[in-house]
């Protein structure tokens, strides 16, 4: 029995210090460079390597010169198992205006190997909430939104794309 908990002890010491001293900083840059071949450019951010997450702050994002939004606090959290995004205070570009409201508080993206197919994402802003999924072996996109007031009154074009439930939910599901 003693051998069993030393084993997974450490296991567990490796896999921590794994984490802990993985390149996240590398990762990163590969990540940019990929978003960069997709014509999406990442630019005046800070990056500071935390141990278990990397925290990006002022991050500005643009596509073709174009500036699309500006993001506050990006975590990056790697635990091998589960791994997230948390997205806090996203301000769209002006010309976003005719779609969708400016501020969105939080985005948050989670990945986990005990449901490999699928990329999980929630958020909140002057929109309202949504929680969507997307099925990588499908390539669809599945969104449930709750629009505020603000997006049902204002926002009306943008609803009209996706189908009401009759629980008041709106849903839009794409291939892509």
């Amino acid at each position: 029995m003693v051998r069993i908990l030393r084993f997974f002890a450490y296991f567990s010491f490796l896999i921590m210090a794994l984490i802990y001293f993985s390149p996240k900083n590398n990762m990163y840059y590969l990540l940019e460079k990929e978003l960069k071949s997709e014509s999406l450019i990442v630019n005046n951010e800070l990056v500071n390597d935390k141990g278990f997450t990397l925290n990006i702050k002022n991050a500005t994002i643009l596509t073709n010169s174009i500036l699309i939004a500006e993001v506050m606090n990006i975590d990056f959290n790697f635990f091998i198992f589960y791994n997230s995004i948390n997205i806090n205070t996203i301000t769209l570009n002006e010309i976003s205006k005719s779609l969708i409201p400016l501020n969105i508080q939080k985005v948050d993206i989670y990945y986990s190997i005990v449901n490999p197919l699928n990329i999980l994402l929630s958020g909140e802003g002057e929109f309202g909430k949504f929680k969507a999924k997307f099925n990588m072996l499908n390539q669809i996109l599945d969104i449930k939104l709750e629009p505020s007031k603000l997006m049902k009154s204002k926002y009306k074009n943008t609803l009209r794309k996706f189908k009401k439930s009759e629980n008041g939910e709106y849903i839009y599901e794409k291939t892509i």
